[in-house]
């Protein structure tokens, strides 16, 4: 699995256990740091191509 990926699911499932899908930028950065993604920006930008 591609490091954007994993740090999409891993904010995925933090929403579900929380039982909200509402995240902020804390959340993201601390997710992007465990996973080892850089671009933070990148992380929130879903594409279906």
């Amino acid at each position: 699995m591609g490091k954007k990926r994993e740090a999409i699911a891993e904010i995925f499932k933090i929403c579900c256990e929380r039982n909200n899908y509402v995240f902020d930028n804390d959340l993201v950065k601390d997710v992007c740091g465990k996973v080892k993604f850089k671009n933070l920006f990148d992380v929130t930008i879903l594409r279906f191509t």
